[in-house]
């Protein structure tokens, strides 16, 4: 068997191992049955669990505090961020996210 197709099998089988793992442990039973009954599409199951390809963020949640990281990122301040006011601190905040999240 080439090298290429045994890289093609094992690629498929751990996707579909990941994608199991995901609708039988990692979401609420509800949203589990939701996909399978093609209700809502979880694309890409077998990588979501470990890498979802879209995240969506509430920045009206950051309007009444600051976002406290305490120190437990060596790369990002350890004071904690202003409010989100105007377009500068919503910059401060994607730049911040993005560090974190590229990790």
């Amino acid at each position: 068997m080439p090298l290429e197709q045994a890289h093609n099998i094992t690629d498929k089988a751990s996707q579909s191992i990941f994608s199991e793992y995901l609708l039988i442990n990692t979401l609420p039973k509800d949203v589990a049955d939701m996909h399978l009954a093609s209700k809502m599409n979880i694309s890409n199951s077998g990588t979501w669990g470990l890498i979802p390809d879209t995240i969506f963020l509430d920045v009206t949640n950051s309007c009444g505090s600051a976002m406290d990281l305490k120190g437990k990122f060596s790369n990002v301040s350890r004071m904690p961020l202003p409010c989100i006011h105007n377009s500068n601190d919503f910059e401060t905040y994607a730049s911040l996210l993005i560090s974190l999240l590229s990790r």
